[in-house]
């Protein structure tokens, strides 16, 4: 099943999408009812990083023994189809493909038995 977060003129919603279609508990919405937004506001991005051999290579990075984990700003999310600026003070810029846990319950330490009790999803 699919979720989306959307922005019409009833305000935000939430709900399942289907086909384009936005089903929330209230309404359905069409895609030219709605814009599509970002999944998720959240309070901070917890990521991993250095993590995939092939772009680690590409970058010529050295391998480290464990992963970098770090934190980004909200800001770093955006809606789809928003451009990314560019920043200027960068001469290194590459991309990567991203896989996020939406995760909608403060939890620690969650037993894999739970897991499917804090996830609301994948993006």
């Amino acid at each position: 099943m699919k979720y989306a977060r959307i922005d019409t003129d009833d305000g935000i919603n939430t709900g399942k999408y289907e086909d384009g279609t936005v089903h929330t508990g209230t309404a359905t919405y069409r895609p030219d009812q709605y814009d599509l937004l970002a999944p998720c506001e959240p309070s901070a991005f917890y990521c991993v990083g250095r993590n995939y051999g092939e772009k680690v290579e590409q970058m010529d990075y050295e391998i480290p023994d464990e992963p970098d984990f770090f934190i980004k700003p909200p800001v770093s999310l955006h809606d789809p189809g928003t451009p990314i600026p560019y920043p200027s003070f960068s001469s290194e810029l590459t991309y990567a493909g991203e896989l996020a846990a939406v995760i909608d319950t403060a939890c620690k330490n969650v037993d894999e038995s739970g897991v499917d009790d804090v996830v609301q999803g994948y993006t």
